[in-house]
């Protein structure tokens, strides 16, 4: 008998304690940076070409799309005039869409925070030197310079390569096609994707992979 009241002694008091038991929540850990490599097939041509990332909160942003898909539009640096048609149509029907841009061109990589509202003057800030030609882009950002204090929890985003000449139709040769790829904003995700290679294409405008990395 003793033993039995023993037993179910240390069974309350087993009972006792899971109902005294803590849960442990995890605590998930935003990251506060963005790190991009890009791969093309040949070096970057930052003379003749420009490179683009553009971001934004909603997977319903546009860009310019390379032929056959658009044969009108340019794609332009926000602010840039296009060769025809209205530079206020880019703000209607691009720009308006985007949350910001980083912009690879023959100074380096420059970023630009949106809203990007016809007649109002962008400005674009240094965010790094392009040093050496090479056929991998690799830049970083903080994530305020693009969404300020509001960085939404999905950012979903595109890479582009473009033909800049200066005085003719700047067209978009390569992009990631759907799905818009997209990223978690806690610190550590990470996303990536490859293409095979574009024989059609210029070698500097061929993008063969690319990673996004949060931390």
């Amino acid at each position: 008998m003793r033993q039995v009241k023993i037993v179910v002694s240390c069974l309350f008091l087993v009972v006792c304690c899971l109902g005294c038991a803590k849960t442990v929540t995890t605590k998930t850990t935003y990251g506060s940076e963005m790190v991009v490599e890009v791969k093309l097939r040949g070096n970057a041509d930052i003379i003749n070409s420009r490179y683009f990332m553009v971001l934004s909160s909603s997977p319903a942003f546009k860009v310019p799309l390379p032929p056959p898909n658009n044969i009108a539009d340019e794609f332009l640096s926000v602010g840039d005039l296009p060769q025809q048609g209205s530079l206020e149509s880019y703000y209607t029907n691009y720009y308006s869409t985007w949350s910001g841009f980083i912009e690879l061109n023959n100074n380096g990589y420059y970023i630009s925070k949106g809203p990007f509202v016809y007649n109002t003057t962008s400005t674009q800030e240094v965010l790094s030197d392009f040093e050496t030609a090479s056929s991998t882009l690799n830049f970083s950002f903080r994530l305020e310079k693009i969404f300020g204090s509001s960085v939404p929890d999905t950012i979903y985003f595109d890479l582009i390569t473009v033909d800049y000449p200066l005085s003719d139709f700047k067209r978009t040769k390569d992009l990631i096609y759907s799905p818009v790829p997209s990223i978690q904003k806690y610190s550590g995700a990470e996303t990536s994707g490859s293409d095979s290679s574009d024989p059609s294409l210029d070698a500097d405008l061929d993008i063969i992979s690319w990673k996004v990395l949060i931390q």
